[in-house]
């Protein structure tokens, strides 16, 4: 795998034509970019996640078997998938506008979805054209588990549990049956975090910590930032509406130290809220 990256990360660096240190700056030193070219060193999936966004590829990119460059609809993908995850709904929208005859295209419809959902709140159609986009979709498995994972999150957000828990069920029995790579691995942990959400929400809260274990350990060992807050929240929530308030007062400290990292002021205050409540217990 260290190979793989090695030789791709090489390969569109020089096709964008930039340096080590210029595609180190910012993200990491210019000996990190060295080692990793040189397949010595394995980079993080955050580290991954930024290389990807200045090279103008999507992270996935470098866990497929060619090294193809990517032509002009997958740079297009590419770019719609970073701003998906910079939950960035406008300029998916913004980029959207200048394609053209992409109304029954499963990509467009997906994003177009995101949009409806996120920016206009038309929930019911954003779901009705996502599962549409998800049933008829002949893309890539990757970006059909990620439309799953979407879906699933909608549903959790209008309390329409038993089709989420569906959803992220179905998703984590799909990505058992992957390689194993940082996508998958970011993928099951949305899935351990939608059902987790599900669980706390009709009031399984111990089948809920286990799912947030598991999301936990997936970050931990892959180094994966995104949703280890969450998890930590969902975990310590969990803990106290069982009266376990010593161990809830843990994670929701652990909560509350993510948020701060990521700069969640709003998340930092409601986990100081309820460490207050672990205290008076």
């Amino acid at each position: 795998m260290k190979g793989e990256i090695a030789r791709k990360v090489q390969f569109l660096r020089k096709r964008e034509s930039l340096t080590q240190a210029e595609l180190s700056k910012g993200i990491c030193t210019q000996a990190q970019i060295s080692n990793i070219e040189k397949g010595v060193l394995n980079p993080s999936s955050l580290t991954l996640f930024h290389i990807a966004q200045r090279l103008k590829v999507d992270m996935n990119y470098f866990f497929y078997q060619q090294l193809d460059y990517p032509t002009h609809s997958q740079v297009i993908q590419n770019n719609l998938r970073l701003l998906a995850l910079k939950e960035d709904f406008q300029a998916i929208r913004d980029q959207l506008n200048t394609l053209h005859e992409t109304n029954e295209d499963p990509f467009a419809l997906w994003h177009e979805a995101l949009c409806l959902y996120y920016l206009d709140g038309f929930y019911e159609k954003a779901i009705e054209q996502l599962s549409k986009a998800y049933e008829n979709s002949t893309m890539a498995k990757r970006y059909q588990l990620n439309m799953l994972s979407d879906l699933g999150f909608m549903y959790v957000q209008l309390n329409i549990f038993e089709e989420a828990f569906f959803c992220f069920d179905t998703l984590s029995q799909e990505l058992n049956k992957q390689d194993g790579n940082v996508e998958c691995k970011r993928l099951l942990i949305c899935a351990n975090l939608g059902k987790a959400y599900v669980l706390f929400s009709t009031h399984q809260y111990g089948e809920a910590e286990e799912c947030c274990l598991v999301g936990e350990g997936l970050c931990i060992d892959y180094k994966i930032l995104a949703g280890l807050s969450e998890l930590f929240d969902l975990h310590g929530k969990s803990l106290l509406k069982r009266g376990e308030y010593t161990k809830a007062y843990a994670y929701i400290s652990k909560a509350r130290n993510v948020y701060a990292i990521e700069n969640k002021q709003e998340e930092m205050a409601k986990m100081e809220a309820l460490l207050t409540v672990c205290q008076n217990a």
